[in-house]
């Protein structure tokens, strides 16, 4: 395994190791510690992890009511999902496995644990994926119909400058009462939204051995300078930090064969 940086949001720390996963694979064992908010945004990647509650509780905040998992459970979650996660004196560990091939089932949803461990390599992530559904995780059910729009066009508008404003301008409302009522439903600004989407996805091109520039321009970055700095902010390491960990992990695996 391979460390990888950790990042600190308000009172929530959160330390990742990368698995050595099968390719097309991102392999990670994460550990969240803390009290407060924090949302995930997937992008073009489906997500599918191992949820083990150690300490404390943890909920999840949808606009239809607040969700109390077991303290063991599977996340599968879909490309293009927004997951609010509330902890309470939380110690939650993770580990999973992320991919842009199709992992997991349209719908975001808690599954009964079943395994373990989430297998490594694809077909086998992808039978533990079929386990029963202890309830869907829809953050978009009882969100106004312009707001739950606005978010899914959000993921088609990151390549362009001003993807918030482009978004609101097509619904015909202000800026502001997007940005309002988006952080309501989703316990997240739809800027940082969108910033977390496409780093998101950069991250999981450079685990998965993609260059800095390439990655940087196909997940909507024009300006390689900006990509750097939000990288930075809200990772705490450089986007050269995580290639850098993936060519160890190659360098590792060509010289355990």
């Amino acid at each position: 395994m391979v460390s990888l940086p950790d990042t600190r949001r308000g009172t929530i720390t959160l330390s990742r190791k990368l698995l050595p996963a099968e390719a097309g694979l991102v392999g990670l064992a994460q550990v969240f510690a803390g009290d407060g908010e924090r949302v995930i945004v997937t992008h073009g990647a489906s997500l599918l992890s191992l949820v083990e509650v150690m300490r404390g509780t943890v909920t999840f905040p949808l606009a239809s009511g607040e969700i109390a998992p077991p303290r063991s459970f599977l996340l599968a979650l879909p490309p293009r999902t927004v997951l609010p996660m509330r902890f309470a004196g939380a110690a939650v560990r993770t580990q999973g496995v992320a991919s842009f091939d199709s992992l997991v089932a349209g719908t975001p949803a808690m599954l009964h644990h079943t395994v373990d461990a989430i297998p490594l390599d694809l077909l086998g992530a992808k039978e533990v994926a079929r386990g029963s559904v202890l309830a869907t995780l829809q953050a978009d059910t009882g969100v106004p119909l312009h707001v739950a729009r606005a978010r899914q066009l959000l993921h088609d508008a990151l390549g362009r400058a001003a993807p918030v404003r482009y978004v609101a301008r097509d619904a015909g409302i202000a800026t502001e009462t997007l940005t309002r009522a988006f952080q309501s439903a989703y316990h997240v600004s739809p800027k940082r939204y969108c910033h977390q989407a496409r780093l998101f996805a950069a991250v999981l091109r450079l685990l998965s051995g993609k260059k800095i520039v390439e990655t940087a321009l196909e997940v909507g970055f024009n300006d390689v300078t900006r990509f750097y700095a939000q990288f930075r902010r809200l990772l705490g390491a450089t986007p050269g930090m995580y290639a850098a960990i993936r060519k160890r992990q190659d360098v590792a695996r060509e010289r355990g064969r």
